[in-house]
């Protein structure tokens, strides 16, 4: 059983691996059919990029990152928070 409800952890079934990655939710009612075969002969996990979320995305972003997005002059879409760089315990 997983720990982490982030990250689910494959079974260990015997089975390929699928992930489905979906972006919308009607692209998962067209996809309902589909998916529930394929639970039936893989081990598959259902992925929901959040495409139609207008939620903050945090950008841990390293100073190079941060100078070569700005000589880019490429401008990050306003729900992304180029943050400083964090350690991996920031997250926790």
């Amino acid at each position: 059983m997983s720990t982490n409800p982030t990250y689910p952890e494959w079974k260990n079934n015997g089975k390929i691996k699928l992930a489905i990655i979906v972006g919308t939710r009607s692209e998962i009612i067209r996809l309902a059919a589909v998916i529930t075969k394929c639970r039936k002969y893989f081990d598959t996990q259902l992925w929901h990029t959040g495409q139609n979320y207008d939620m903050p995305i945090l950008y841990s972003c390293h100073p190079r990152s941060r100078k070569r997005l700005k000589a880019s002059g490429f401008k990050l879409d306003p729900r992304i928070i180029a943050h400083e760089p964090l350690g991996f315990h920031d997250y926790n």
